[in-house]
Parts: structure tokens; sequence; C-alpha cells
């Protein structure tokens, strides 16, 4: 599209929408206007009804009723007027009351302090909205003419405009084409006219460099502009190899430093995890090893007691059978509780202990998991949230547990900060299938939150997160990444919909292959 065309639709669409915003501000002010004066129109009319009906109603003066009534109907906007005594029996109705458009209101009629009956009025903003169009109408043709006038005007502007500049255009042509002998006369002026000037000036400046190089031996202009040449590539040679050169250090500083930062970042975001597992698994223990304190001090007393029945001579054998039967019970309680400490204490530490030093090792995969579910009993067991594994009994794999532990880990605390946020009894599933073809695929699925699918494609990346006010790193889902990818060689991919949880698909090769 060219310049003119452009200028001519641009500059008219504006007149066109100023134009048509102008007048429909003033039609929306004008109707408002109009409802406004019908609505108080409405009430005042119904409030002087009802006044000038009192005595006419209190008389029963059926011919005073029947003048004020046609007197109301006499205003083209009211359509009906009927009145209701106090008994609800109808007195009197004239015009109509149905219709489509049409406005029933109703007042009581007061006389003192008795209700002598009910006022009934029918509008109609016929005639007004009809006013309303005939205005509009008149308004949309002025403005189609205002338009019109417009855009003649923009027309014969642009032309004149556009003229010197297509003379221009052809200039340069000619001097594109080598046409340097004739100069045509360019009527213009303002800023186009210093554009003419200069282009003429450029052409002057180009005959008299064309006769210059005729007067020059062409071998010798030739060689020069060669050598030039040569030195021009030479040295934009140098210069690209120094930058290449220093890029690259650049760029290698670069890559060591975001390196460095990864690999500390992923720490910290392990040490925090462990240290939000030593919490848990403190509170976790403090449970059985404070009732198996409460068992062993209740079995002190005992011991305590008989010692004394035993020194006072008057043990029977029945108080000794009791006595017997309560410290059996005691000690069960306490050796189950302090064999629950154990189990945690002995889950945990292999998980930590994987985690901190991440070495490879053959293990069997159900049991480990098992372990790690386990260490994080005490935050799964605050929402009452469940998991449920699934994996081959005689499924055994080399590889670094540390790893699987950590990517597990975030796995389940992502579930429990973002997928079960503010819901309880929350289900987690974790399906490990056997070897096939040198890989393991292990399935992770929540049935919490989900994600949106504008956010799936950011899950992996790093400092991405929803809980950024509440002190969320964004690392999480990061880290499982760098985890599955470069510690395992394996593949991870996800997908969920809002409301539908979150499903992890985890594929690696082990060490030792299957």
């Amino acid at each position: 599209m060219t310049i003119k065309r452009r200028l001519i639709v641009a500059i008219s669409l504006a007149a066109s929408l100023i134009s048509a915003g102008f007048y429909g501000v003033v039609f929306s002010t004008r109707y408002q206007e109009e409802m406004q004066r019908y609505a108080e129109k409405k009430d005042a009319w119904l409030l002087m009804t009802a006044e000038l009906m009192v005595e006419s109603l209190w008389e029963l003066n059926d011919q005073g009723l029947l003048r004020i009534s046609q007197t109301m109907l006499a205003d083209d906007d009211v359509l009906g007027v009927a009145v209701i005594n106090e008994f609800g029996d109808l007195m009197l109705s004239l015009g109509e009351f149905y219709g489509s458009g049409l406005d029933v209101v109703e007042a009581p009629i007061v006389r003192m302090t008795d209700q002598l009956g009910i006022v009934k009025l029918a509008f109609s903003s016929v005639n007004i909205r009809l006013a309303l169009r005939k205005e509009i109408a008149q308004s949309s043709l002025m403005m189609a003419l205002l338009v019109l006038g417009l855009n003649l005007i923009i027309v014969l502007a642009t032309v004149s405009f556009t003229r010197p500049i297509y003379t221009l255009v052809e200039l340069v042509k000619g001097i594109t084409g080598g046409q340097l002998a004739t100069l045509p006369a360019i009527k213009a002026s303002g800023e186009l006219a210093v554009l003419s000037d200069a282009i003429v000036n450029m052409l002057h400046e180009l005959k008299k460099r064309e006769e210059t190089i005729k007067q020059v031996s062409a071998g010798a202009a030739e060689s020069q502009y060669k050598y030039q040449l040569e030195q021009y590539k030479f040295q934009t040679e140098q210069h690209l190899r120094l930058e290449s050169e220093h890029l690259r250090e650049e760029l290698q500083q670069s890559l060591q430093t975001l390196k460095t930062t990864q690999e500390h970042l992923i720490n910290s975001e392990k040490l925090a995890v462990l240290g939000s597992l030593v919490a848990g698994v403190a509170h976790e223990i403090n449970t059985p090893l404070g009732i198996g304190v409460t068992a062993a001090s209740y079995i002190s007393d005992l011991v305590h007691g008989m010692r004394g029945s035993l020194a006072a001579g008057g043990l029977e054998l029945k108080t000794v059978a009791n006595w017997v039967e309560t410290m059996d019970d005691s000690a069960k309680l306490l050796s189950g509780n302090l064999q629950r400490a154990a189990e945690i204490v002995r889950s945990f530490k292999q998980v930590s202990v994987d985690q901190a030093s991440e070495g490879a090792r053959t293990f069997m995969m159900r049991e480990y998991i098992q372990e790690i579910i386990t260490s994080l009993h005490p935050k799964l067991k605050k929402g009452r949230h469940r998991v449920d594994l699934d994996c081959p009994d005689d499924l055994r794999v080399n590889t670094w547990p540390g790893v699987l532990a950590q990517i597990l880990t975030n796995l389940i605390m992502n579930s429990l900060l973002h997928g079960f946020r503010g819901r309880e009894e929350g289900l987690i599933s974790i399906q490990v299938s056997n070897c096939e073809n040198d890989f393991i695929t292990l399935t992770y699925a929540d049935d919490g939150a989900g994600l949106a699918v504008e956010e799936l494609p950011h899950l992996f990346e790093p400092f991405h997160t929803s809980l950024r006010n509440e002190g969320g790193s964004g690392l999480g889902t990061y880290i499982i990444y760098n985890l599955v990818t470069q510690k395992l060689g394996g593949m991870i991919s996800a997908n969920s919909q809002p409301g539908q949880g979150l499903r992890y698909t985890i594929q690696f090769q082990p060490l030792a292959g299957c």
C-alpha cells in the first residue's frame, strides 16, 4: 500500500472513529437524561394523582375520579389509569395496562392515616424512544456528511503532499539507472524542499565524480581499488578474530559461573529438604519415645511396690499375678514403641546417608522406596495423605540411591506444598515397572490441584514457582529435571490438567543393566 493510501485510510479512520465516539457519547448522555426525566415524571405524576384522588375516593365521587383519570390520560406518556378501593374492588379502569413496553406503577391513596385505596398508572417510553431515534438518524446523516467532507479534504491534501515525493522517486530511479544528464524541476516546500535540494546536490556531485573517474586511468583505479579492498578485508578478518576470541573467553567464564551457581543452588535445596526431614523425623520419634518412657516409669513403680510388699511379708499370689500381667503389657508397649522409633531412625538414616554420599550401589527398589516414604511419614501424616506404591518385590537395581531419594523427596514435597495446598487426604501413586529394553519406568502421580495448560511448558524452568511470596525457591522441579537427565542419564516428562492432578513419567537405565 502506498503512502498516499495509508495516509488517506489512517486519517479517514481516525476522523470516523472520533466522530463516532463523540456522537456516541452525546447520544448516550441524551438517552440517560431522557430516561431520568421519564423516571422522575412517573414518580411525580403518580404522587400527584394519588393526592388529587383522595377527596373523590373519600366521597365515593366516581365523576371526580373519572375527570382526574382523563386529565392524566391526556399526557402522551400515560396509557392507563386504574383505581382500587380499600377492599380490593376495581372502581375505575381506563386505557391499557397489558402490552409490551408498558411500565405499571402504583401508589396508595391515603387520607390522614387511613389508606382509602390504590391508584395505578401505566406509562410508556415509546414517544421518548422515537424522538431519540429521530435525533440519532439526523445526527448520523450529519456525521456521514462531515466524514465525507473530511475525506475529500484529506484526499486533496494527500495528493498535493505526495506529488513531490513521486517526482523524487522518479529522480532516484533515474540516478539508479545511470541517467545523470537531466535534472527535473521539483516543486516542493518545507522538509520535501530540503530533501529535493539534497538529492539535486547529490546528483551534481555524482556528475563531478563521474568526470573525475573518466580522467583517471582505468588500470590504476582498479589496482588502487583492489588494494584498498584487500586491506579492508584483512583488517576486518583481524577484528573479527579478536572479537570472536574475546567472546569465546567471556562465554566460557559465564558458563563456568553458571555451573558453579547451579551446583550451589542444588546443594542448598538438598540441605533444605534434608533439614525438613530431620525436623519431621524428630517430631515423629518423640511420640513412641514418650510412650516408652511412660511405660518404663510405670514398670519401675510396679517393681518398687513389689519390693515394699515383699519387705512387709504381705504379698499374695493373686497380687503377684496381676503385677506380672501388668508388667508384661507395659513391656510389650515399651518394646513396640521402641521398635517403631528404631524403624523410623533406620529409614531416615539410610535415606539421609544416600542423599549425602550420592554413591552408586545395588539395592531392592521396592524396599528402598518404602524407606523414603517412611522417612516422609511425618509430613504426610499432618494432612492424612496416603502414598500407594506399586513395585515388583524382586526388582533389584544398580544406580544412585541418593539421587532417587532426592527425586522422590522433591516430588512428594511438591505435592504437599502445591498439589494438596489447602486440602487433606490427598492420594499419591508411585508405580515402578519391570525393566524393559534395559530401561526402568517410574510413574509418579497425585490427585492434587494440577497445573494450567500455559504453566506446564515452564514446569522444569529454574525459579518458576507459584509460592514466591511465601518463600518458594522455584528450584524443586528444576533439580528433579537435572538429576534425572544428568545423574541418571534418563528422561522425564509431565502432563496435567487443572483440578486433575500432576503426573510425571521418568525413564532411566541402571548402571549394570537389567
